[in-house]
């Protein structure tokens, strides 16, 4: 399933998740929640049986990597752009990238098993 999401529904949704749950979306994250609720929405108008589709949202990214586009959302210039420790322990270290070889016929069995390690890695870094 895919949708186009507009600018202005983007940040809407940042703004709509934030002032109900106190939650700082990303506005990559803003995106798929805002699919997500308008697919749900559309289900349960189209079942009319009164059960409520479930729906999980994996969330990309942290609000704080967008402080422009956070500020925008809550239309205040002065907003207080979320962050964490983690998140600004970020600030000025390197981005690393990994390129993987189409060609190869296995290329998504190696870049899956790369991601778990690295996601093993940065957990046992976390919870040291």
């Amino acid at each position: 399933v895919s949708t186009a999401v507009s600018d202005g529904a983007t940040l809407a949704t940042m703004r709509r998740v934030w002032t109900a749950h106190k939650y700082a979306l990303c506005p990559h994250s803003a995106v798929g929640v805002y699919g997500a609720t308008t697919l749900a929405n559309a289900r349960n108008n189209d079942n009319n049986n009164g059960i409520a589709a479930k729906t999980l949202c994996v969330l990309t990214a942290h609000a704080g990597k967008f402080g422009e586009t956070w500020r925008k959302a809550l239309e205040n210039d002065r907003a207080e752009v979320p962050s964490t420790v983690q998140l600004d322990a970020l600030h000025g270290r390197k981005e690393g990238f990994r390129d993987f070889d189409k060609e190869y016929a296995d290329w998504e069995d190696e870049w899956l098993s790369k991601l778990k390690a690295d996601v093993a890695l940065a957990n046992s870094r976390y919870f040291e």
